[in-house]
């Protein structure tokens, strides 16, 4: 079984509990090699704020999780803890709407 599979197979298990950790049930898997995840995620009207974009808070989840996953893929093959996380939006481009399609997607790697 190829690690992206084995990863698809852990994320299949996080987003079927009941608590916090659903939210990341409509991430997609799209590749994991060692110390690199890259998830998609289409941004839809469950996932914005009042704005109609991304809410922030499921922005820091993403950040936290894959980063996470990332570190699952490599030699040592443990989680890390997040201690200080920084996350700037430079231009807020679409709303979403019913007529648009908005995707996000997410690179998580590990910095060592």
């Amino acid at each position: 079984m190829s690690l992206t599979q084995k990863l698809r197979e852990v994320m299949k298990a996080i987003g079927s509990v009941h608590g916090f950790d659903r939210v990341l049930e409509k991430v997609t898997l799209v590749s994991a090699a060692p110390g690199k995840v890259i998830c998609e995620l289409k941004v839809e009207e469950e996932h914005t704020n009042k704005m109609g974009t991304l809410h922030g808070g499921l922005t820091a989840t993403l950040v936290d999780s894959i980063s996470t996953m990332a570190l699952l893929c490599t030699e040592r093959g443990a989680p890390g803890v997040s201690v200080d996380m920084n996350i700037t939006v430079h231009v807020v481009t679409q709303q979403c709407s019913s007529h648009q399609d908005l995707n996000s997607r997410a690179h998580g790697e590990n910095a060592n």
